[in-house]
């Protein structure tokens, strides 16, 4: 019995799994179309991310800006040295405004300049 059950599960068809993102890169922030960043500091990123490779903190909106919800990220930093391009913060953030589709770094020659803060995650 137990001869038969190696063959079935030799034979058996395997299962292709596709990644959860087609191409990843560096963790980027989108922009709304007023130009102002999309995240509306729910957290969902920081909370999904395995490695906890980012940080979050909220502030309110400012008065002319009603774009979307009351609260923004007044910091939001990403530790590249610690993220490990799993695509899950992307996945659960609910106003798509992480994606992980820009430049990673060739090289450094500091490890702080893999941490990434609020204005470094604007630009693709």
């Amino acid at each position: 019995m137990a001869i038969w059950r190696t063959l079935v599960r030799l034979l058996r068809p395997r299962v292709r799994l596709e990644p959860a993102v087609a191409r990843l890169g560096r963790p980027r922030l989108t922009l709304n179309d007023a130009g102002v960043v999309r995240c509306t500091a729910c957290a969902l990123c920081a909370a999904s991310c395995p490695s906890h490779c980012i940080d979050i903190v909220a502030g309110s909106r400012l008065p002319h800006d009603i774009t979307s919800g009351e609260r923004m990220a007044q910091t939001f930093q990403v530790d590249l040295a610690r993220c490990v391009q799993c695509g899950l913060c992307v996945e659960a953030c609910p106003v798509d405004a992480v994606r992980l589709d820009g430049a990673l770094p060739a090289h450094v020659s500091d490890v702080q300049t893999l941490r990434l803060d609020l204005e470094a995650l604007k630009i693709i």
